[in-house]
């Protein structure tokens, strides 16, 4: 009796743990100057948290598209993606700016398709501007 008790509660047991998880993805998202690197690069659709690190020494920001590759995103004249002028439905969402040293995580419902990640950030570096985009802080996510 003993025996059949301990069953049953390895049995309830597991059904907890298996009510517990979770049928969302994860992206730890590294930013640094210059580069944006997400792992796992390729994730299932649904429910999924990015957690975007900033082990730079700036302030950085994550911006997320769909299916719209990096070279054909709208810039201005100082490498800055016009948000605005982004098709229409694509542009999803972003971790808005947070400081060197910091994490920030969102959750996103992302369908199938390719989404570009980015840093959007512009600034004023002695005289010169300063394209976060522009300087190679992009790279690209699979959700399959």
């Amino acid at each position: 009796m003993r025996k059949i008790r301990r069953l049953a509660l390895l049995a309830v047991f597991g059904l907890v743990i298996a009510g517990c998880s979770s049928s969302s993805s994860e992206v730890d998202v590294s930013l640094i100057e210059w580069s944006v690197t997400p792992t796992p690069t390729s994730v299932s659709s649904g429910e999924v948290m990015f957690t975007a690190t900033n082990d730079g020494g700036e302030t950085h920001e994550m911006v997320i598209v769909k299916d719209v590759a990096p070279a054909d995103l709208p810039t201005d004249e100082n490498g800055h993606v016009v948000e605005e002028d982004i098709p229409e439905g694509a542009l999803v969402g972003e971790i808005a700016e947070f400081d060197a040293g910091t994490t920030e995580s969102a959750v996103f419902d992302l369908a199938p398709g390719t989404y570009t990640i980015f840093c959007n950030i512009v600034e004023d570096d002695e005289g010169a501007v300063e394209s976060h985009f522009k300087n190679g802080m992009v790279n690209t996510v699979e959700v399959t």
